[in-house]
């Protein structure tokens, strides 16, 4: 009886670890949420300073998304401004009726929170990994625009607004680390910027993180058969650059012209580049 007790407790108390262990990044189960179809930024940092960074860089991505898309900005304004005039004119109605007024004030909150919810254009996905995060963007733009804006900006501003952020890299889409995946995908995304009837050079710059069942030389070869024959690689100095980043189960890719130019998309290199001419 005794050993039956004494195997339950261990079993019980190795299960609570396992638990433990499971939930004590971030405080949520989720320990890794990125997903296929997904539009974002992939971001390095410093050691320890996943969250740090994620925060800081939304702050920066909002602030970039608002100059290059202030029509996205503006709708959210005038879908605010309805809801604030239809609030004051309900009150103006119902003053003298204590349940309506209660009413309206329940109304007013619920679409507070509703509209904080829809102003939200960024999500921290969870990875996991260290040194690494993943930024989700929650409206129809382009990253890569939006990283050239950044890069832009550090270079003619000569100003970074990151402390813990190394390297941001825009991923124009997810799927799922499978070759048949990533070669469907890489169809949909890089294909059109490789035209039949103008020869382009590129270079393939691929980066595996957290898998080793991935083979580099066999994504690299399936890409360039994607691309096509009549484009040649060029690797120093190419008119375009395919970015391949896995991380554990998931790929993203896109397609840029500025990686040299910004330092591999490294803030603190161009930064530093900036302040010394």
């Amino acid at each position: 009886m005794s050993t039956n007790v004494s195997k339950r407790k261990l079993q019980e108390s190795g299960d609570k670890k396992k638990k433990r262990a499971f939930v004590k990044h971030n405080g949520t189960t989720k320990m890794f949420s990125a997903k296929a179809k997904m539009t974002g930024f992939l971001i390095t940092c410093t050691l320890n300073k996943e969250r740090s960074s994620a925060r800081e860089m939304c702050e920066l991505l909002c602030e970039h998304v608002e100059k290059l898309y202030p029509e996205l900005c503006e709708e959210k304004k005038k879908d605010n401004n309805n809801i604030e005039n239809g609030s004051e004119n309900e009150e103006e109605e119902d003053i003298d009726d204590i349940d309506d007024i209660e009413a309206s004030l329940a109304k007013e909150l619920e679409d507070m929170k509703n509209n904080k919810k829809e102003e939200n254009k960024f999500e921290i996905v969870p990875l996991n990994i260290n040194c690494l995060g993943f930024i989700r963007a929650k409206i129809p733009i382009d990253p890569t625009k939006v990283v050239h804006s950044i890069f832009e900006t550090i270079e003619t501003k000569k100003e970074k607004k990151t402390r813990y952020t190394q390297r941001v890299i825009p991923i124009m889409n997810t799927c799922i680390t499978n070759k048949p995946e990533i070669f469907r995908l890489a169809e949909t995304i890089i294909k059109p910027y490789f035209p039949d009837d103008q020869q382009k050079e590129y270079a393939i710059m691929i980066k595996i993180r957290n898998n080793s069942k991935m083979d580099r030389m066999e994504i690299i070869k399936g890409v360039a058969g994607v691309i096509g024959e009549k484009h040649k690689v060029n690797l120093t100095n190419p008119q375009l650059f395919v970015i391949i980043e896995i991380f554990k189960t998931i790929c993203g890719i896109s397609v840029v012209d500025d990686y040299f130019n910004y330092k591999k998309y490294n803030m603190e290199e161009v930064f530093e580049k900036a302040n010394q001419q």
